[in-house]
């Protein structure tokens, strides 16, 4: 939610940190997953840490816009 400059921080700024956080650790989890089975993984396991590779930066990408869209809506 937006914030006027000097108004104190509210309940929805501790969701968004606490989201955010979250987020960042299932990219992460996700990215030494992705790695783990590229490097020790057979060939289908290979094509699915790829897979997972792609998927991780097309959220990476698209959670700017996303984020600006939600806070535009509500």
């Amino acid at each position: 939610m937006y914030i006027a400059p000097g108004d104190p921080y509210g309940i929805s700024d501790v969701i968004e940190l606490f989201l955010g956080l979250l987020f960042i650790t299932l990219i992460a989890v996700a990215g030494l997953t992705s790695l783990f089975l590229l490097v020790r993984g057979r060939v289908g396991e290979r094509k699915a840490g790829v897979v997972l590779i792609a998927f991780c930066v097309a959220l990476l990408v698209a959670i700017v816009p996303a984020r600006e869209l939600a806070s535009s809506v509500w």
